[in-house]
């Protein structure tokens, strides 16, 4: 993706490029020595793949050109760690981020941790990523850097040979290509002249005496295939901060991802109450006897009466309803339920097509309706009523249970004089 550009001021009133990409929670990303957007709009680097992998699993992330490199003013080359916190800062502040995560590398890396310890409220993580505590120990360690400082006494005369030689330390000599495009990258984002006062000036830094002071989450990576990580280096940087932890991987994007979103889950889970719960189990006793006496009709509306009151009392208690037989979407009759669905509203020809095919023949025991009933309204025959255990206008008592449920259900009466169960 492209990224746009914008300008922050600092406070020293250099003018400082950043971009923002994606959306989501956000991520402030400390500029390496040739400058975050100019290395990660080249390509040379695995930068551009990590930042993209990162946005598309949904965060934001804002990077910017450090002072004298890229996008930024060129003119200032004050290259201190002082100089360094200021372009930082300058570019929180113009985003309008309050709270976010920040990720430092190479030479971002020393600036990220100083921000850490100065604004701990202000940073949820930290990950660090390719880089040093202390820059003589980096640049002493790295061979591609050795191989650089060699070659100082040509950089200005000859800074196309210089950058050369530097990019193919720098990618391992396994790729002529690459390393041209790295050279190329580099002569686009520095002069000779930044180049040397930026090295010179990273090499001074050393916040070691810091790394006790890190009070946030920390994540140190070591990128296994890149030449410039040095993993001696990280594990001592991560020793010296209080709970860090180091990870050495050859694809960064979701380790990053997952680390940061430890906190994300953390911050969002709920506290859990204190003192003593109650747990309320509510049901109605006897349903299927309370339906035939009202009818399925009106024992909905009772239901839902009920359903309704217990909501309430539970929501003015602030309780949690679980929606379970009592607590439904839609109260049902308890006939409804039991067939393990819910009442559907039917139109008139349905609720005329599903009327009970025998009537009973006692105004005490209203007809109810239900979805296994026939169509037909003609009387039962003579050898149906026999196999329900029924005889003709007179009482019933059927010899099993189910046949007594379906004598009931058809409005056939109870039981015949002088039976027993």
């Amino acid at each position: 993706m492209e990224p746009r550009i914008q300008y922050a001021q600092t406070t020293d009133g250099v003018s400082i490029a950043y971009a923002v990409l994606g959306d989501g929670p956000p991520i402030v990303y400390a500029a390496p020595a040739f400058g975050g957007i100019h290395v990660y709009s080249s390509g040379v680097l695995p930068i551009t793949q990590v930042v993209d992998s990162v946005v598309a699993r949904g965060w934001r992330v804002i990077m910017y050109d450090g002072r004298g490199s890229g996008s930024s003013e060129r003119g200032n080359t004050d290259f201190s760690l002082d100089g360094q916190l200021r372009d930082l800062e300058a570019v929180i502040e113009r985003s309008g981020v309050e709270r976010f995560a920040l990720w430092g590398t190479t030479q971002g890396g020393p600036a990220a941790i100083a921000y850490v310890v100065k604004n701990p409220d202000r940073v949820s993580r930290l990950a660090l990523w390719v880089t040093y505590a202390r820059g003589a120990d980096w640049y002493k360690q790295i061979p591609a850097l050795r191989a650089s400082r060699a070659a100082d006494t040509m950089a200005e005369e000859l800074w196309e040979y210089h950058t050369l030689a530097l990019g193919h330390a720098a990618t391992g000599f396994r790729d002529p290509d690459l390393a041209n495009r790295f050279a190329a990258m580099v002569r686009s984002a520095v002069s000779a002249n930044a180049f040397l006062l930026n090295r010179d000036a990273n090499e001074k830094i050393d916040v070691t005496d810091l790394l006790p002071l890190v009070s946030v989450p920390t994540l140190v990576v070591h990128l296994t295939q890149a030449p410039m990580s040095n993993v001696d280096l990280l594990r001592t940087l991560a020793s010296r901060i209080p709970n860090a932890r180091l990870v050495a991987t050859e694809d960064p994007a979701p380790v990053i991802d997952a680390f940061l979103r430890e906190g994300e889950e953390r911050a969002a889970a709920p506290e859990l109450p204190s003192g003593t719960a109650i747990i309320l189990f509510a049901d109605i006793a006897d349903s299927t006897a309370l339906t035939e006496r009202l009818g399925d009709a009106a024992f909905r509306a009772k239901a839902r009466e009920l359903d309704a009151a217990l909501r309430a009392a539970i929501r003015e208690r602030d309780g949690t309803a679980i929606e379970g037989k009592l607590l439904s979407a839609t109260a049902s009759s308890p006939s409804s339920r039991a067939r393990g669905r819910r009442s559907r509203p039917r139109s008139p020809a349905a609720k005329r097509a599903t009327t009970p095919a025998y009537p009973s023949t006692s105004a005490s025991t209203p007809a109810t309706s239900s979805a296994r009933t026939t169509t037909s309204t003609a009387a039962p025959s003579t050898s149906l009523r026999e196999s329900a255990g029924c005889q003709r206008r007179a009482r019933c008592w059927s010899r099993t249970r189910f046949a007594r449920w379906r004598a009931r259900r058809r409005g056939c009466g109870s039981r015949t004089a002088g039976s027993s169960p």
